[in-house]
């Protein structure tokens, strides 16, 4: 039944402002919202800023934007304009070049024809746009590295095995010897020492006894008188730092290094870290394109001699992530420029030591740190060289680099019996640790990261697969240590310190969790009177924290950590209500176009590496639209648009290569991945052969992938449409329509009967989701459809059965087609499976499964078990745009005109509340039930306008803010 709500009055007041006239703009930035870039990336920018005016009406007619050199002569004048566009103004003066800055401030008319002060000057600068700029050559440590074999040796005794008998220590003694022989070891009772060669000697009732670490794991091995037997080593490749030295006459007003690298790199100038970024460069297609960074380092430079040191660890370009395919050794890139001169480039006069102290690094595995290496003088050596090629494509990083933007410190501590420490974050996180600890000489520190405990209250592991992900620290003598892993992130909640100092009690101020991600602004927020719903939005944002470090992971923790594209498309419309991922995804969608196949097909995963034939999957390929349509609708971008379009049009000549009666029957795909089935028996479906595990399928869900493919390339000939219209392309608009329109016959007619019933094999709330959400049903077969979904849901227990397409649409779909209420029973409950289901599991982000654990039955399978994995989030778009009611107007995208239509009824809340950062400056709402009825709020920003839907009433409103009584 559905709930019934009556405006019987209501009263509205415009908020009155004590501002007089048109204050300067503020918050300047260009393209997609970069503030005062540096090493930006595109010669033809385009110019945004804020009208700073919380006048009632508030409005922009005309703009002026002046734009000068560093010596402040004028480049670009635009004269007065009369326009209300306030965002993306394209740059019209001279041609920009590599290096350029432009300094530009700009003034505006407001709805009096008043003009504002001049804003304050802002700049960007350009980095090095082409490879022609690059004078330097590609530097590495040479094509064959001798890799080196570290012994993890956890203890070592020899003696009685009987209590009270004697035992020798030897542990440092049998490290050494492992580290410098080959030879066997000799033990002598009495004396003990270390000779080779020779066995151990016989000696009555004593026994040799060694614990060592092989893969993070401890083994214990006994080995009796008489007896040998060899302890396993790891072959690790210590992580090469290439310096230069050279000597400047004067300290330079301006220096810019430009640096990437084939690999991930940190940079010291003097000893002092260059920038506060991580995991840079980033991860792309290094074959077709590599991005490059531009830092300020004058204050880091002197008169006199200087040292350039360069880390490059193998990161995602050689490590074991996608199996090294891109390549074997890491690589640098350098050019240090000093007012206007270039003077020094990677070239043959580098020189480069594999003596350092990090002897792994890898994004899987983690890092190993032995304390007693040392990079001197002497381990250096001549570096190999590459020319700069045509291909990769070096271009300037086009969004913010990975940075720590939390620091979270653990909550409590369990001291274990075998002594380690068990540490736990009470938030699952993504990024680095630092631990500040006493130790001994010898006496290796292991930090074993993990997300969920185990009953017993031992790490929960298995979910990480074959990644390591752990850190070890090897002290050169004894004192308090600190460290920090820097050329690899974790997924974790709960942290293990084994190897401290044991006459040390341990304190909860040891460790503490750093927060990585691509370092983009919050913009959006959602509360609420409910606590789980709180929760649930917590969760939301966390896991787009941890899964956002420089692409858009499924994981973060385990053997994978990939760019798949149906977990971001799905996600994309909260991603943009959360953080400011404008440029995130802009720069996604170019590697997206970088890999797609000449043919149409994109990739599953974006970058694909090996996986660069695996794609084509309905819902994962078509992010290749889906993300640019949602960026456009959020952003009001065109670029974005025009930029894909050709990628747009290609993907669905893919489709309609498989095109038979209007209808895709290719059965290919992932299907409503990881579908929760709840009926029809036990059996799950099984699919085609898995190419990336040589498995038969068994998680694709009940839903047919090919109907699935008929919707999605529906949709897509709708976006492109769109696409065209907006971009001024008629005869494409008009293809694309019809194309639209008949495939949507073709799924109506084919897939449903006259009663609006599915003729699938298995009704799923799936198969009405889908041709509901996109519009392929006529409206008296929708209509028919929505009962029938309804009934699923009802017949469901009112749960959730969808996978990751389907939980995406799910709710916002049932509320286009007037079951709000039927939305909340199904977001409220906490019946499994569902998003409270989680939380009350424990669930601080979003997990891959809805019984990744049940406190009931334990873990799910662990083989495809995250529990950071944000796809089922994408419900966190219901919660900002019905809940609270703050949505962007398809008709007037990026918030220039802004829908507000809050559902104060059908759903257990008195309040909510959601704050969006727009281009044009904050919008939000906000509801509360009172005695006197419900009280809003609300804010539309300068130079917008809204459409406010309440209860039995429409109003048009202008910027200010608005307060409503609604009874």
């Amino acid at each position: 039944m559905k709930a019934a709500l009556f405006c019987l009055f209501s009263t509205f007041s415009l908020t009155l402002s004590a501002q007089a006239a048109p204050l300067a703009p503020a918050q300047l930035s260009v393209n997609e919202g970069r503030e005062a870039p540096l090493g930006f990336h595109d010669a033809v920018p385009s110019f945004s800023w804020k009208m700073q005016d919380d006048r009632p009406g508030a409005r922009q007619t005309a703009y002026q934007i002046l734009a000068t050199n560093p010596r402040t002569q004028e480049v670009w004048d635009s004269g007065k304009v009369l326009s209300s566009q306030s965002v993306y103004v394209p740059y019209q003066g001279p041609a920009l070049q590599s290096r350029d800055q432009l300094r530009w401030r700009v003034r505006y008319w407001d709805q009096e024809q008043s003009e504002s002060p001049w804003s304050e000057w802002t700049k960007l600068e350009l980095g090095l746009l082409s490879n022609e700029n690059w004078k330097g050559k590609w530097i590495n440590q040479g094509a064959a590295p001798t890799l080196e074999k570290i012994y993890h040796i956890v203890s070592a005794t020899y003696g009685d095995p009987k209590e009270g008998g004697l035992r020798v220590d030897l542990t440092e003694k049998l490290t050494a010897f492992l580290a410098t022989s080959s030879e066997p070891l000799t033990i002598q009772v009495g004396n003990p020492a270390v000779f080779p060669p020779g066995d151990l000697v016989p000696h009555v009732e004593k026994t040799f006894v060694v614990t060592y670490r092989k893969a993070g794991h401890e083994q214990t091995t006994t080995v009796k008188d008489g007896e040998s037997v060899d302890f396993p080593a790891e072959s690790t490749q210590p992580v090469p730092t290439f310096q230069r030295t050279f000597t400047l006459e004067n300290a330079p007003e301006n220096a810019r290094l430009y640096l990437t690298s084939r690999g991930i790199f940190e940079a010291s100038l003097n000893g002092q870290k260059v920038g506060d970024d991580f995991m840079t460069p980033g991860w792309t297609n290094y074959h077709e394109k590599i991005e490059t960074l531009t830092y300020d380092v004058g204050s880091l430079l002197r008169a006199g001699e200087n040292e350039l040191r360069v880390k490059v660890a193998k990161g995602w370009y050689a490590g074991t992530i996608l199996d090294s395919y891109w390549g074997e050794v890491p690589e640098l890139l350098a050019q240090l420029e000093c007012d206007g001169e270039v003077k020094i480039v990677t070239d043959e006069s580098w020189q480069v030591s594999t003596a350092s102290p990090i002897v792994m690094a890898d994004i899987y595995n983690g890092e190993d740190y032995d304390a007693h290496r040392r990079i001197t003088p002497e381990s250096f050596r001549p570096v190999e060289t590459k020319d700069v090629e045509e291909k990769p494509l070096l271009r300037p990083k086009a969004f913010q680099t990975v940075k720590i933007t939390k620091e979270v410190d653990p909550v409590n501590l369990d001291q274990r019996k075998d002594g380690s420490v068990i540490y736990n974050l009470n938030q699952n996180i993504v990024g680095t640790f630092a631990i500040k600890i006493p130790v001994k000489r010898n006496q290796l520190v292991t930090i074993t990261v993990a997300e969920m405990l185990n009953a017993d209250g031992s790490l929960y592991r298995e979910n990480y697969r074959k990644a390591r992900s752990l850190a070890t620290y090897l002290p050169a003598k004894d004192g308090v240590i600190e460290y920090r892993p820097s050329l690899t992130f974790f997924g974790f909640q709960y942290a293990q310190i084994e190897g401290y100092d044991a006459e040390h009690e341990p304190q909860l101020d040891w460790i503490r969790g750093l927060v990585l991600h691509s370092d983009f602004q919050q913009t959006g927020s959602f509360t609420s009177s409910h606590e789980r719903l709180n929760k649930l939005q917590s969760n939301i944002e966390w896991s787009q924290r941890g899964n956002f470090l420089d692409i858009p992971t499924d994981c973060p923790q385990r053997d994978e950590r990939l760019g798949w594209t149906g977990d971001a498309q799905a996600f994309s419309p909260v991603a943009l209500y959360n953080f400011d991922t404008h440029a995130f995804f802009t720069s996604w969608m170019e590697s997206m176009r970088i890999d797609q196949h000449p043919d149409g097909m994109v990739p599953n995963i974006i970058p694909p590496g090996k996986y660069k034939n695996w794609g084509n999957a309905p819902g994962w390929g078509d992010a290749i639209y889906l993300i640019p349509w949602q960026v456009y609708l959020r952003t009001g971008d065109r670029k974005i648009l025009s930029d894909n379009y050709e990628a747009i049009k290609l993907r669905l000549s893919k489709y309609e290569s498989d095109l038979k009666g209007n209808l895709i029957q290719r059965d290919e795909g992932f299907g409503d991945w990881l579908q929760p089935i709840l009926y029809h028996g036990t059996e799950k479906l099984a699919g085609p052969e898995n190419p990336a595990t040589g498995q038969p399928e068994t998680r694709y869900g009940e839903t047919p992938r090919d109907f699935l493919g008929s919707c999605f390339f529906a949709r897509g000939c709708q976006i492109a449409a769109d696409c065209a219209r907006i971009l001024n392309k008629s005869e494409d608009e008009k293809r694309y329509r019809e194309l639209a329109q008949g495939i949507a016959a073709a799924v109506a007619s084919t897939y449903f009967d006259k009663e609006g019933k599915t003729t699938l094999p298995v009704e799923t709330q799936t198969a009405y989701v889908m041709p509901l959400a996109f519009d392929l049903l006529p409206a008296d077969l929708a209509t028919m459809a929505t009962e029938h979904l309804v009934a699923r849901i009802e017949a469901d227990g009112n749960r959730l059965n969808t996978g990751f397409i389907g939980t995406a649409l799910l709710c916002q779909t049932l509320d286009k087609v007037g079951e709000l209420e039927t939305a909340s029973k199904v977001l409220f409950t906490s019946e499994y499976p569902s998003w409270f289901y989680s939380i009350d599991q424990g669930a601080t982000t979003i997990w891959e499964r809805w019984n990744s654990y049940t406190k009931a039955d334990g873990f799910g399978d662990a083989a495809m078990n995250s529990f950071n994995h944000y796809a089922y989030g994408a419900v966190g778009e219901f919660l900002y745009e019905r809940l609270a009611g703050l949505a962007p107007d398809p008709a007037n995208p990026g918030y220039k005109h802004i829908l507000i239509q809050p559902a104060f009824e059908g759903h257990p809340l008195t309040q909510a509340s959601a704050t969006l950062e727009t281009r044009y400056g904050t919008a939000s709402n906000s509801w509360k039930k009172t005695d006197a009825g419900i009280e809003m709020t609300t804010v539309i920003p300068p130079n917008t306008t809204a459409t406010i839907t309440l209860p039995k009433k429409t109003l048009e409103v202008t910027a200010g803010t608005h307060t409503f009584l609604v009874k």
